[in-house]
């Protein structure tokens, strides 16, 4: 039987310290040559607002505030200044697998983004244009033995986790053990799962700062995992405060502009980036050891390969000029990584030598970690009898592919 899981599932099944150690075991097969992970792809092509509330039946002048309004109904977020750029549809996928648990896992997305400029910044919005303000992103779990199709589940739970247990776990393996002191750029979902899931590879952590620009929401959040985690948390009023004098500093943003900027780490300091613009090249020069998730992930925005050849303006509306090509990386600059993840954790390489060394865990994507909490979340679901069942022979063909 082939088992259909939702969010609410997926929560249940697995625990965040249970995340950190699947993404753990994951990456020390990754080191081994014994799992692996596909570039992450995203292909673009325009549409509009004009487009969408025609398709979904409603007056264009009214997609802004349903969708907003459905989004604040479930408690959630969505930038209002996202509906005055551009619009393009993205389909996205990755794919990872491990031969020590047979689970080979892809990831599909089917995503409507733009890319507003908010408080001078660039950032990367999705627009939940799924009915009830939902989005379209799927786990499907294959057996890496006999190829049969053997879990379907939603990416959000994942999604998150997945990202910040590989930060905790680089974390574990990068910053001082004596660790105190935490600062965080963000009050999203990615921010809160940082605090989370630092606090399970560093349960000593005493103080975290907090910085988003949007001061009633940055508030919001600290009262909640103050209260979540009984650990002093405060906020601050700028990204500089968040990460002066801290142990380990976190970037949990969505900008394509740097926030986090290396002349503000002090010598001791772990760095952990979620997203690779988000830094300034003075941390990359300053790190003493400089760690990649996986560098052959392919996890930037190849719009000249990955863009409808006949509507080029999905280039041109959604990448800013300069963008075009870069990577955040080059090969023999201060921004090349000195390791990948799997090869620390299998003791390829050394980690942090020096309670003064700076360290940075540059915490990019790769498909084996849906594969690694997939897998887990199976197996727990399994266990505690959450999900739907439903006749894998729905999923098989007599017709040779």
């Amino acid at each position: 039987m082939t088992l259909i899981l939702n969010n609410t599932e997926v929560a249940k099944a697995v625990t965040m310290a249970e995340c950190v150690d699947a993404i753990e075991d994951a990456f020390i097969e990754v080191g081994r040559g014994w799992a692996m992970s596909d570039p992450r792809i995203d292909r673009h092509m325009p549409t509009s607002k004009e487009a969408i509330a025609q398709e979904l039946g409603i007056p264009v002048d009214q997609l802004e505030h349903k969708i907003l309004n459905e989004r604040i109904a479930k408690d959630a977020y969505v930038e209002p200044e996202a509906f005055g750029a551009p619009l393009i549809y993205m389909f996205k996928t990755m794919f990872g697998a491990i031969h020590k648990t047979g689970i080979a896992a892809v990831r599909t997305s089917s995503e409507v983004l733009s890319m507003p400029v908010i408080n001078g910044d660039l950032r990367y919005c999705k627009i939940p244009t799924g009915p009830g303000g939902r989005y379209t992103s799927l786990i499907q779990l294959f057996s890496a033995r006999t190829g049969q199709l053997l879990c379907i589940m939603p990416d959000g739970y994942i999604q998150r986790n997945r990202v910040v247990a590989t930060g905790a776990v680089g974390t574990k393996h990068l910053a001082r053990k004596d660790a105190k002191r935490v600062g965080i750029l963000g009050s999203g979902m990615m921010a809160g799962g940082s605090i989370e899931a630092t606090l399970v590879v560093r349960p000593g952590i005493e103080h975290i700062k907090v910085f988003s620009p949007n001061a009633k929401h940055r508030e919001a959040f600290v009262q909640h995992w103050r209260e979540r985690t009984g650990v002093d948390i405060v906020g601050v009023e700028s990204a500089e405060a968040a990460m002066r004098d801290v142990d380990i500093a976190i970037g949990a943003t969505n900008t394509f502009t740097p926030v986090l900027r290396g002349e503000w780490i002090a010598p001791g300091t772990h760095i952990n980036s979620t997203t690779p613009n988000e830094t300034d090249e003075a941390c990359h020069r300053r790190a003493d050891v400089r760690v990649m998730t996986w560098w052959s992930h392919g996890d930037r925005f190849d719009a000249d390969d990955y863009v409808l050849p006949a509507a080029p303006e999905a280039h041109v509306k959604l990448f800013p000029e300069g963008r075009k090509g870069d990577s955040p990386w080059a090969l023999n600059t201060p921004q090349w990584p000195t390791a990948e993840l799997g090869d620390l954790l299998a003791g390829k390489v050394a980690g942090r030598t020096s309670p003064k060394q700076i360290t940075f865990h540059i915490n990019a994507s790769a498909g084996v970690q849906f594969a690694a909490l997939g897998g887990k979340i199976l197996e727990n679901a399994r266990k505690k009898g959450l999900g739907h069942e439903v006749p894998t022979d729905w999923f098989l063909e007599e017709l040779h592919p």
